[in-house]
């Protein structure tokens, strides 16, 4: 399999993307996105971008020709804040107030479920991968590839959130990551499926 290893383009597929995305913790995106239109909407605002959460200036993208086969999204600990009020800005600007309020009160329950990084971290909010392209080590080209990115911007630390029943939980123990902390919040546990989450670290060498 050829990659290429790539800063992700604004043009990028939003259907796509948002498929690719969505597969890496599908309980948690449909609480957060109850019509997976939705979650395109969002991604069509945030992705082209300059600054937001899942702006496209935060992602490496692995591309096989003109195919995106993955993804890593990730930035500083002190960026969170700015590209958080932009996307809190982007939102109302084209979703309905009753569909960028869900989203607003969703991401309560994600500040519960998430703990803040250490300081001086790099955190990886979306590692994403096509079931096509598992298998071809492009998971640990993309996280040596944060390692770069995080070690250029002067951070210590790499972190990222993880699902514990994800089958990636084991790779990340294999690249070095260990878990620092364990979260479960029992109302999303019982009424959403959105079981214990891993907050996994790893130290810049």
């Amino acid at each position: 399999m050829t990659l290429q290893l790539t800063a992700a383009r604004p043009d990028v597929s939003v259907d796509h993307l948002a498929d690719l995305l969505w597969s890496t913790d599908p309980a948690l995106w449909a609480f957060l996105c109850p019509e997976k239109r939705l979650f395109h909407e969002v991604l069509a605002l945030e992705w082209p971008a300059s600054q937001a959460l899942l702006s496209h200036r935060l992602t490496t993208v692995a591309m096989q020709e003109d195919e995106l086969l993955g993804l890593c999204t990730g930035y500083r600990l002190r960026d969170f804040e700015t590209n958080f009020k932009k996307s809190m800005q982007l939102q109302p600007s084209v979703l309905s107030p009753a569909k960028a309020d869900h989203l607003r009160d969703g991401l309560i329950w994600m500040d519960r479920l998430f703990p803040t990084p250490r300081e001086g971290a790099f955190h990886i909010m979306e590692l994403a991968l096509t079931s096509a392209a598992q298998g071809h080590g492009l998971a640990k080209a993309l996280l040596s590839d944060a390692v770069e990115r995080a070690a250029a911007a002067g951070c210590q630390w790499l972190t990222l959130d993880v699902a514990a029943q994800n089958d990636a939980v084991g790779f990340y123990r294999h690249f070095g990551f260990v878990v620092e902390l364990e979260k479960r919040i029992p109302m999303l546990a019982e009424n959403h499926g959105i079981g214990t989450h891993l907050h996994m670290v790893r130290a810049i060498p």
